[in-house]
């Protein structure tokens, strides 16, 4: 969602790892219309949505406790949309087939 009073853009970025936030940080910092917002995990993320409006989640799908259980992240995403179903989600993970990318 756009800020009322700008062209400015909420994103809501669910990752426990460090890391990968840092990387999307450093990236949407080049683009200054965009606003991040860091969530550790899927209690933080919902506590964000009922105080602030996004326009974009960038959801990482392993997420603690259990990062190979993607239940938790894909039932979130589906009650998002329920709720809020003019955010974007975008799913953005290192996890792949074949396990991790993480070394």
């Amino acid at each position: 969602m756009k800020n009322s009073e700008s062209n400015d853009v909420n994103v809501l970025y669910i990752e426990d790892m460090l890391t990968n936030y840092n990387g999307v940080k450093d990236l949407l910092s080049r683009h200054k219309e965009y606003k991040l917002k860091h969530a550790v995990d899927l209690k933080d993320a919902e506590q964000e949505l009922q105080t602030g409006k996004f326009g974009i989640i960038i959801l990482d799908l392993g997420l603690p406790p259990d990062p190979k259980n993607f239940e938790p992240a894909i039932e979130f995403m589906l009650k998002v949309k329920i709720n809020y179903p003019e955010i974007a989600i975008v799913i953005f993970s290192t996890i792949t087939p074949f396990g991790s990318l993480m070394f």
